[in-house]
């Protein structure tokens, strides 16, 4: 049960990172193969699950199901863990987007500091550089260099 646990929740987690601002396509991509992988992993702990469950008279969960859950609440199987993870303050909605809200203003801090960092050039190329290039046109006209004024 654990185990079977363990693997659904690290699937949600990679599935969150996969949607955060900030991950990039070889991250995504990345997280993508994993998600392969674990799937094959996840089928055959949720085969020895149903296997027990069977034993002990708990509900059977189908694979479709399992890859269903966006969140942990959903998550049947963590009603019955030993530590009752659904009572962990973490665990609850809103936490969970409130966490996820913090994260994308993260994001937009980064964000906002690499603008300040891109605009300066912006800034200077609106404001500096067109008194200073029409002066030099001038000059280029002024010594009869018109190749040099068509390519300015």
């Amino acid at each position: 049960l654990d185990k079977l646990e363990g693997l659904v929740v690290q699937h949600l987690f990679e599935i969150e990172k996969c949607n955060l601002c900030g991950t990039g396509y070889k991250m995504c991509t990345s997280i993508s193969k994993v998600l392969k992988q674990r799937s094959t992993t996840i089928q055959g702990a949720l085969m020895r699950y149903n296997k027990l469950a069977w034993d002990l008279s708990w509900p059977m969960l189908s694979f479709q199901e399992v890859l269903d859950y966006s969140f942990l609440s959903d998550f049947a199987l963590l009603q019955y863990s030993q530590n009752d993870i659904l009572k962990q303050k973490w665990a609850s909605p809103k936490v969970c987007q409130a966490t996820i809200k913090w994260l994308h203003m993260e994001c937009m801090k980064q964000e906002i500091k690499w603008l300040d960092v891109e605009i300066q050039p912006v800034w200077t190329s609106i404001h500096i550089e067109p008194p200073c290039l029409k002066h030099k046109v001038k000059e280029a006209q002024a010594q009869g260099d018109k190749l040099l004024t068509c390519k300015m």
